[in-house]
C-alpha cells in the first residue's frame, strides 16, 4: 500500500537534440487544438521556422502521455503558435499574416530571423523590421550548440542520475496522474524511444517514461493480492465475544 503513494521519481539528465547542418535535415511536429479545431505545425530545428495547417480528422495508434520534456523545442513552438493563432481569432486578423511576421522576426540579438536562415535573405512583411541579412550557417549552428548546453547546465542543476534500465518481465509500479498513486504492471517491452516502456496492467498496455515507473521486486499478482490483504480487515470470529466482554478493571 505504501508503494502506491510515494513521491514520484527525480528528474533524470536531459538527452539533447542534435542541431543539424542543413535547414530542414530535422523537423519536430506536434498536434493542438483551438476552439475544437485541430492544427499540425511543423518546425525546422535549425531555423525555426513554423508551418502550420489544419487539419479535418487525426488517427494515432500510439499516445504518450504527458511527455512535454521530450521534445521541449516543438513544445515551446507550439505555445508561441498557439497563443499567435489565438489573438487572431479575437481579433479577426488574417492568420497567415500572423504567421508571416513570427517567420521573419530575428530570433534573438545575435541569430537572424527563421526565414533567413532557411531562404538566406530576407521577406517582406506588413511590420517594419530592420534586417541583418548573414549567410553564415556555420556560426549560427555554432550559436545554438551554446545555448544547448547553457539549457542543459541549467536544468542538470535540478536534475539527478540516469534511472537504471528496466527489463521485460520486470514488476514495476506505474504513475497514474490523475489519482496521485502508483498502480501495479509489468514490464512488456522497451519502446523505441529513449527511455520508454510498454507496462502491461489491468488498464491494458501502456507507453510510459522511465521517470514514471518504480521497480518493485514483486510480481504483478503479488502486488494486486498484497492490495487485497490491506484493504479487506482481518477478523476473528472466536474471540468476538472476548472482545466485547469489558475489562476487568483489577
Amino acid at each position: 500500500m505504501c508503494q502506491g503513494f510515494t513521491t514520484a521519481n527525480n528528474k533524470e539528465p536531459p538527452i539533447l537534440h542534435d542541431v543539424p547542418s542543413a535547414p530542414w535535415k530535422k523537423t519536430g511536429i506536434d498536434l493542438f487544438e483551438i476552439n475544437g479545431k485541430t492544427y499540425l505545425p511543423i518546425c525546422d530545428y535549425l531555423s525555426k521556422f513554423p508551418i502550420v495547417t489544419h487539419l479535418s480528422q487525426i488517427t494515432s495508434t500510439v499516445i504518450g502521455e504527458s511527455k512535454k520534456t521530450s521534445n521541449r523545442f516543438i513544445e515551446r513552438q507550439v505555445q508561441t503558435i498557439k497563443k499567435t493563432l489565438q489573438k487572431c481569432e479575437q481579433s479577426k486578423d488574417d492568420i497567415n499574416n500572423a504567421l508571416l511576421n513570427l517567420r521573419a522576426i530575428p530570433l534573438n540579438s545575435k541569430m537572424p530571423s527563421p526565414a533567413e536562415i532557411l531562404l538566406c535573405r530576407p521577406i517582406t512583411t506588413l511590420v517594419l523590421l530592420r534586417w541583418s541579412y548573414s549567410h553564415e550557417t556555420q556560426r549560427q549552428r555554432k550559436l545554438l550548440e551554446e545555448k544547448k548546453i547553457q539549457m542543459k547546465t541549467a536544468y542538470d542543476q535540478h536534475a539527478k542520475m540516469e534511472l537504471l534500465s528496466l527489463h521485460k518481465g520486470q514488476a514495476v509500479r506505474v504513475l497514474d496522474k490523475n489519482n496521485k498513486c502508483w498502480i501495479p504492471g509489468e514490464i512488456a517491452r522497451q519502446y523505441k524511444e529513449p527511455r520508454s516502456y510498454i507496462v502491461k496492467t489491468t488498464h491494458g498496455d501502456l507507453w510510459r517514461n522511465r521517470r514514471d515507473l518504480r521497480d518493485t521486486g514483486i510480481g504483478i499478482d503479488r502486488q494486486y493480492e498484497q492490495i487485497i490483504q490491506m484493504e479487506t480487515p482481518i477478523r476473528s470470529p472466536n474471540n468476538t465475544e472476548a472482545d466485547n466482554r469489558p475489562t476487568d478493571p483489577r
